[in-house]
């Protein structure tokens, strides 16, 4: 499933990323944060028909950094 997300969504996640989290249960509120975005990635674009994607990750993509705080910096 990792590799169905687009790119700029596994970016995000690995620049929020601090090794050890799944260790320690602590992850940032960036991580968190990231992670809803995956999330919402999954309900509102991967379930729509395969050809449509593409236009949906790009207003996907600037809705997200509109409304990121500081997730895409």
């Amino acid at each position: 499933c990792w590799f169905k997300l687009p790119q700029f969504l596994r970016d995000l996640i690995w620049r929020h990323y601090r090794p050890g989290q799944e260790l320690d249960k602590r992850p940032s509120g960036k991580y968190l944060a990231a992670a809803g975005l995956v999330q919402l990635w999954i309900q509102h674009v991967w379930s729509q028909p395969a050809e449509q994607h593409e236009a949906l990750n790009e207003v996907f993509l600037t809705t997200a950094r509109k409304h990121g705080k500081g997730l895409f910096q």
